[in-house]
């Protein structure tokens, strides 16, 4: 069982209340404050609720009959014909079966369209969350600002859960994603963006050309009279004051040393969505640099429409597989509950358990069990203003 300081405790007992942990130590120690009925989770480890840092669940019935593993543009272009195709319920709640089979307690969800089916669903399935509202577009007619799409469109209880995010440098209006992450700011929410995933995004950044621009050319998105900014995504992000401790930037497979120390020096988060970028054959993120320069990482699963399922251990088995330095088990739980749930700003209910945390658990699969124990670095602490 992990605990907030990362150390491994056997025989536990954790005693909670509403819902909410109220103790947690050794049995021997805290039986004598049993004073209801105990579940009994003998032979088996147990870990934080787990915290999913990137999904599109609203996406969740386009998963078939799209390109894969031949880079970004052929899979957008499969996707974007189905894309007004009308959420199937059963499709979500399938997508959402799969997060609560392997422990997810806490999503971020990304969304523009179906975002109050979407929330009824969560909310159903008691998972707590984030609705990152995506703005998209150069163009009024393609975009609602910030403070449209969360507070005209949304009900109170929406509004509670609600977040924006941009969708990528290279497809939305600068001022858009300027005034996406001012509301966040304001009202003290986490803000996303994907960067630096496509392959051809660095082309089009830089001299506003390439398969990537004209395909967004065509689609009416990008304007002809684009003016590339000359920068690299990551570097072009900060100069419009998108990165600070409350970002997180999604993906990052495209990004060099300068990037990743500029992500440090801001104090950005960083989700890596690895079997989504294999599965599209986008390429594979610097994995190794982001944690030898100490940029908190986190894991997410993508969406269903490039990613096999939503089960957060099956993307870290994958990424710790795949890494070419050693991983050991606390370092590899952080990844999918202390850091995201840093990350997100909420790590005063998730990603540890802790006296005042959510008495929200995961089992941890025997073979993910079986890794070696150690002392996982402290996430960094932040609070979101």
């Amino acid at each position: 069982m992990t605990v907030e300081d990362g150390g491994p405790l056997e025989d536990a007992l954790i005693l909670g209340d509403h819902g909410q942990v109220e103790a947690v130590g050794p049995w021997r120690e805290l039986r004598g404050r049993i004073h209801s009925e105990v579940a009994d989770f003998r032979g088996v480890a147990l870990a934080p609720g787990l915290v999913n840092a990137h999904c599109h669940l609203e996406l969740s019935h386009l998963g078939h009959g799209l390109t894969l593993g031949k880079g970004f543009l052929p899979w957008v272009r499969s996707l974007v014909p189905h894309l007004r195709e009308p959420l199937r319920p059963e499709a979500l709640q399938t997508a959402l079966g799969q997060m609560l089979d392997c422990g997810t307690a806490f999503v971020a969800d990304i969304t523009g369209r179906n975002c109050e089916a979407v929330a009824a669903a969560l909310d159903s399935a008691g998972l707590g969350y984030w609705q990152f509202m995506e703005v998209f577009g150069f163009s009024s007619q393609s975009h609602a600002g910030p403070a449209v799409i969360c507070e005209r469109t949304l009900s109170d209880a929406a509004l509670r859960h609600a977040a924006t995010a941009g969708h990528a440098p290279y497809s939305t209006h600068p001022d858009f994603l300027r005034q996406a992450k001012q509301w966040s700011r304001v009202h003290g929410r986490p803000f996303s963006i994907h960067l630096a995933e496509p392959e051809g995004e660095a082309e089009l950044l830089n001299s506003g050309g390439g398969a990537l621009a004209e395909f967004y050319r065509r689609a009416g998105i990008l304007p002809h009279d684009f003016q590339p900014p000359v920068l690299s995504s990551v570097v072009y992000a900060d100069s419009l004051g998108l990165l600070d401790s409350s970002t997180l930037a999604v993906h990052c497979v495209h990004v060099d040393d300068v990037d990743i120390g500029l992500l440090h020096e801001r104090a950005a988060n960083v989700c890596l969505c690895p079997r989504s970028n294999a599965r599209m054959a986008v390429g594979r993120a610097p994995w190794e640099a982001l944690f030898a320069a100490g940029v908190n990482i986190c894991l997410g699963t993508d969406g269903l429409t490039s990613n096999a399922d939503l089960d957060l251990w099956n993307e870290l088995r994958f990424f710790r597989e795949g890494l070419l330095d050693s991983l050991d088990l606390a370092q590899a739980l952080a990844l999918v509950t202390c850091n995201p749930a840093c990350a997100l700003g909420v790590a005063e209910e998730y990603g540890s358990i802790a006296p005042g945390r959510r008495a929200v658990f995961s089992v941890l699969p025997e073979d993910v069990a079986a890794w070696p124990v150690g002392k996982r670095r402290a996430p960094r602490r932040r609070a979101l203003h």
